[in-house]
């Protein structure tokens, strides 16, 4: 409750000092993950849907700082070609080695708080272009997981995989058209990198696994309704 009570309070101070814009969003996504290392590779993509509260604050006409709170359904799959590789999933408290060539589908869900300036031209008749950047810090809230060949995961919880906190950059574009006053459809591609490491070995086990970093990667298409 207090994250909450300071969220608002924060989105308050915000509206205070200068102008306030909100809006609904649904972001339809496509997002993989990738490693460092060749004996963990990307194998395949995972779709997904991000949606929540977009906040605006204007600093002036053409630049403007962007938050939000949003509910990101990620993920991708990985294969895992080392001989051995120590595995936690949360079903009466299981850990197993899973065998060579073994692919993981990596269901996650996260709670984001994007921070990032938007800058945008002046409306020319109904639109208005514009490019953003920022940071997205994000909390992951659950996560589950497939495994395939052999199939000995079947949408399992596997918290004790991935990490708690990531973050990562992003960088896009799109069009606001105007439909009257401050109200506005919003359309944009985003892309956005991952910084951390999003996997994590189970304590006890980290000797038995191999060291990598897995990233997390996203392009998605950003609409909604800006007031």
């Amino acid at each position: 409750m207090k994250k909450i009570f300071f969220v608002l309070a924060l989105f308050t101070s915000i509206s205070v000092f200068g102008q306030m814009r909100f809006g609904i969003v649904g972001t339809p996504q496509v997002t993989w993950l990738k490693s460092d290392v060749k004996l963990v590779e990307t194998d395949g993509i995972r779709l997904g849907l991000s949606y929540g509260l977009n906040l605006e604050f204007s600093f002036s006409d053409n630049a403007i700082f962007t938050t939000g709170v949003f509910i990101n359904n990620a993920g991708g799959k990985l294969k895992y070609n080392d001989t051995t590789n120590v595995f936690s999933f949360e079903h009466s408290d299981i850990i197993d080695t899973l065998p060579t060539g073994v692919s993981i589908t990596y269901k996650t869900q996260y709670l984001e708080i994007p921070l990032g300036l938007k800058f945008k031209t002046n409306e020319i008749g109904y639109l208005t272009y514009f490019g953003q950047l920022g940071l997205t810090p994000m909390v992951n809230i659950s996560a589950k997981g497939d495994s395939e060949k052999p199939d000995l995961i079947d949408n399992e919880k596997i918290q004790k995989e991935v990490s708690l906190f990531n973050l990562a950059y992003h960088i896009g574009a799109g069009v606001e058209y105007n439909l009257s006053g401050n109200t506005s459809l919003l359309a944009a591609i985003i892309y956005t990198n991952g910084f951390f490491d999003i996997t994590r070995n189970p304590k006890g086990n980290k000797t038995t696994n191999v060291s990598d970093k897995v990233i997390m990667n996203c392009v998605s298409l950003k609409v909604g309704v800006l007031f």
